[in-house]
């Protein structure tokens, strides 16, 4: 079942220029879809346009069947929450406030206890405990990229959007985020929409992948979508595949074509 529908959807910046063209995407429930495509190919513009920072210039985006642009801003804000790339707040927050944040489409005025006890739940579940007092500036990239995923679990939605969330982080981070995500879906069927740079993480997460090139999508699933021909066309790197620790990895070719 699909939760999030683009129907004939184009997008521009300039309106001479579009970025994504009458794109037709489904995004089915439960499940972790991956966005691939070189920089600057519109991975983070169709996100932008789900979160309602930007609006098309044609078509319409559908969340659970109904318009988008019918939703209000604070149904909208319980129903997706971001991860962005970065998060430089104004004040220097401890980890803890980073996270009741999170809260903030649930409460009218002050956070009540049952906010403060989702807050705790979750700096449990993330294995935060130890960071709760910690300013956020304070805090390597790979941990403030778990406070960024606690903030959106905290923030209770059954959708979560998120920007390339291992970039610039280290091997190990990579891999615990990735499995964070892995484990969050299992557990709570929560829906995932991700950008992505690397092919493997693609393989190792998603359900689905979508391609994103040249203003123009294509949906599938992973061995469909990651072919060595998909990869020379995206990047136009040369790419096979491995069978390893019984998975499937994508080998790239890093010399000059």
């Amino acid at each position: 079942m699909e939760l999030i529908e683009y129907h004939d959807v184009t997008i521009a910046y300039d309106p001479k220029r579009p970025v994504i063209s009458h794109a037709e995407l489904r995004i089915p429930q439960g499940g972790i879809t991956a966005l691939l495509g070189p920089n600057g190919s519109g991975k983070t513009t169709l996100l932008s346009v789900l979160n309602r920072l930007l609006r098309p210039v044609s078509g319409e985006v559908f969340v659970g069947g109904r318009a988008l642009s019918a939703i209000s801003h604070r149904e909208l804000a319980r129903t997706i929450a971001t991860v962005p790339q970065f998060s430089a707040p104004s004040f220097d927050y401890t980890v803890e406030h980073m996270i009741l944040w999170g809260r903030a489409p649930h409460v009218a005025y002050l956070p009540r206890k049952a906010d403060l006890a989702v807050v705790d739940q979750t700096i449990e579940r993330m294995g935060l405990e130890r960071l709760r007092r910690r300013p956020f500036s304070a805090l390597s990239g790979g941990e403030k990229q778990l406070v960024l995923i606690a903030r959106a679990l905290a923030q209770t939605c059954p959708v979560i959007l998120m920007d390339e969330p291992t970039t610039y982080l280290d091997i190990g981070n990579q891999v615990r985020i990735l499995n964070t995500i892995r484990e969050i879906n299992a557990q709570s069927g929560t829906t995932f929409l991700v950008t992505l740079h690397e092919p493997n993480h693609a393989l190792y997460l998603a359900d689905e992948i979508v391609l994103v090139h040249h203003g123009a999508i294509e949906q599938g699933a992973p061995d469909a979508m990651l072919t060595p021909e998909n990869i020379q066309t995206l990047y136009g790197a040369r790419a096979a595949f491995l069978d390893l620790f019984d998975m499937r990895y994508m080998a790239i070719d890093y010399r000059p074509q």
